[in-house]
C-alpha cells in the first residue's frame, strides 16, 4: 500500500440517502440491515467497475481488505461520518509483472439453473470441485511469489473455521447500521 502510486478507500454511504430525505423533509429511517447490504453491494459494484475500466487501460490493482482490521482509525484519519463506513481499499498502479491470472470457480458451481441446487448430482459438484481444488493448488505451487500448496476448499473451511474481525459488529452498530 505505501508503494502504490495510489490507493483509495471505498466506503458504503448513506449520507446522500439521508440528506436527500433532508431535502425533502422526510424523516430517514436509518439502521436497517437492508440499507447495510444495499449500500455496501453499491459500493462493491463501483469498486469491481472501476478495477475493470483501470485494466482496460493498462494499469492493476488490488483490493485492500485489511483496512477493516482497524475500520475506527480509518474513519478517524479520514473524517467518515457516521453514516458510512470503509468496505475495503484498491492500490491502483502500472504492474511491474504479468502474473498469471488465478483459476475462479468453475460456471457450474456458480451459476444456477432454476434451482439453487441446479442441474448434476451431487457427485458431480464434488468432481467438479476436487478438479478446481486440484487447479488452484497447481496455480499456488506455480506463481512466482507466495508459494503455497493449499487447496480452495482448505483455504475456505481455514477461513470459516475462524473468528475474523469480530469488531465489526460492534463497529458497525455504533455507526448506525445493524439496528432493525
Amino acid at each position: 500500500m505505501e508503494q502504490a502510486p495510489i490507493f483509495l478507500i471505498f466506503c458504503a454511504d448513506l449520507t446522500r440517502l439521508e440528506s436527500a430525505c433532508d431535502r425533502h423533509k422526510l424523516a430517514a429511517k436509518t439502521g436497517w440491515a437492508e440499507q447495510f447490504v444495499v449500500a455496501t453491494v453499491d459500493t462493491a459494484l463501483v469498486v469491481q467497475n472501476l478495477m475493470v475500466a483501470a485494466e482496460s487501460l493498462g494499469l492493476g490493482g488490488v483490493f485492500i481488505g485489511g483496512i477493516r482490521n482497524d475500520p475506527q482509525t480509518v474513519c478517524e484519519l479520514l473524517n467518515i461520518p457516521d453514516t458510512a463506513y470503509p468496505v475495503f481499499g484498491m492500490c491502483l498502479g502500472y504492474p511491474d509483472q504479468t502474473p498469471n491470472i488465478k483459476p475462479r470457480l468453475p460456471l457450474d458451481l456458480v451459476l444456477k439453473d432454476d434451482s439453487f441446487f441446479g442441474p448434476g448430482s451431487n457427485e458431480e459438484r464434488a468432481d467438479s470441485l476436487d478438479a478446481y481444488d486440484q487447479t488452484c493448488k497447481d496455480y499456488y505451487l506455480n506463481r512466482d511469489s507466495n508459494l503455497k500448496g493449499q487447496t480452495w476448499t482448505w483455504q475456505m473451511a481455514d477461513f470459516m473455521n475462524k473468528v475474523s474481525r469480530p469488531h465489526m459488529k460492534s463497529f458497525l452498530e455504533k455507526r448506525g447500521f445493524f439496528l432493525k
